[in-house]
């Protein structure tokens, strides 16, 4: 009787240990899920501001060198560009276009404008109020207003140089351009127009 009860003191001793050790090893994968979850979290966290960060250094270098966004400092592009309209513009253009939209400087100064002759081409603006390049009259579909000559502009014809554009805003009558300060450099144009985003939509 005493080896059966001793059998079975034994048998509850080993069984008491084994839960003892299956409770310790379930703790301990306990332990392990946990780090290792925690270990997830932060690679997680390490590849999201990876993330952020190569998104902002990309917008950065986008809007840095590729891509230039202004606002429309007058109103000589109207009915188009209107003042205060925000501007996307290309810097990389190389291929500049005789009826391209332009963000060029003058003296310190940006302007929107419009090119209407490249280098070689002669430009004259008629007492009519009419523009020619190379001798003939412009029929612009798109320009709702004639060409006025200015009192103190430019005299005409003007030859336009290399590297040189000859650039009017759209809205003729008063823009400042090219038959107030003469033909735009090359070096001098910022970019071409991609897009404008009207003022009284944001």
């Amino acid at each position: 009787m005493e080896g059966k009860m001793s059998e079975n003191k034994i048998i509850q001793e080993n069984s008491l240990s084994e839960s003892n050790e299956k409770q310790k090893f379930s703790e301990l994968e306990k332990r392990e899920d946990k780090m290792a979850r925690a270990e997830k979290t932060v690679r997680d966290l390490q590849r999201l501001g990876l993330y952020i960060i190569s998104l902002v250094l990309l917008f950065w270098l986008l809007f840095s060198y590729v891509i230039g966004i202004t606002t429309a400092k007058t109103n000589d592009m109207e009915p188009r560009v209107d003042l205060g309209d925000l501007v996307l513009y290309f810097r990389l253009e190389k291929d500049i276009r005789v009826q391209d939209v332009i963000i060029y400087e003058k003296d310190g100064k940006e302007y929107v404008g419009r090119i209407v002759a490249k280098a070689g081409d002669e430009v004259l603006v008629s007492e009519n109020e009419t523009l020619f390049i190379n001798g003939n009259s412009v029929f612009e579909q798109n320009i709702f207003s004639s060409t006025p000559r200015y009192e103190n502009g430019v005299d005409y014809p003007v030859s336009v140089g290399a590297d040189e554009y000859f650039v009017l805003g759209d809205r003729r009558r008063g823009a400042e351009d090219s038959r107030v300060f003469g033909c735009v450099k090359r070096s001098e144009i910022k970019g071409v127009v991609i897009t404008i985003i009207r003022r009284n939509n944001l």
